[in-house]
Parts: C-alpha cells; sequence; structure tokens
C-alpha cells in the first residue's frame, strides 16, 4: 500500500514533470513570459529537492539567456550558482537563498 506521503511525493513529482516540460515548450516556441511562469512554478513545486530546484533555476536562467536580457541572466546565473553552492533538500523558508530566489517563483517578463 502507497503511504499517503509517497503518494503526495509521486503528486508533486508529477506536477513538477508537467510545469517543466510546460515551460520548455513555451521556451521552444518564444513565449518567454509563459516560459518564466511555469519554470517559475516548477521552482515552487521542486523547491524541497535540490535536484528539481535546480532544474527550475537552469530553466529560468535558459529563458532569459533566449531573451538577451543581460539582467535577468545576471540574476537567474546569480540564483542558480547560489542555490547549487549552499541549497540542500530543505524546506525554502529556512534558507537565505531561497528567501532571495522567491522573487523567481513569480518573475516578470
Amino acid at each position: 500500500m502507497v503511504s499517503p506521503a509517497t503518494d503526495n511525493a509521486a503528486i508533486s513529482a508529477g506536477t513538477w514533470d508537467a510545469a517543466m516540460d510546460h515551460g520548455r515548450a513555451a521556451l521552444a516556441s518564444r513565449d518567454f513570459a509563459a516560459a518564466y511562469r511555469h519554470f517559475g512554478n516548477a521552482h515552487g513545486l521542486g523547491h524541497n529537492e535540490l535536484a528539481r530546484h535546480l532544474s527550475a533555476h537552469a530553466g529560468l536562467l535558459a529563458t532569459a539567456r533566449s531573451q538577451h536580457k543581460a539582467s535577468k541572466l545576471a540574476k537567474y546565473l546569480l540564483l542558480l550558482t547560489g542555490a547549487a553552492l549552499f541549497d540542500k533538500d530543505h524546506s525554502r523558508t529556512t534558507c537565505p537563498v531561497c528567501r532571495a530566489a522567491g522573487s523567481a517563483a513569480n518573475p516578470q517578463p
């Protein structure tokens, strides 16, 4: 039998995967606002698992790179680097990098 915790993790994983897939599709079609929104959603959904957290940051960085927006590129590169160096699998409320990345979860195009 599947425990409620395992079931919730599976739901979150499926939702995260969907958000990342939608973000990649939006990026491929050059719908940057949608790409930021979907990768931001994935960021929030995958924040407690380092690999997913970093992947969502990489999606945000790829969107900024595709847009040729230097300020956003610098911002998302800094957040990705900070997450890679300082994050562990944890709650987003306890980490200063995560609190700083909070604005990345709902970026403005």
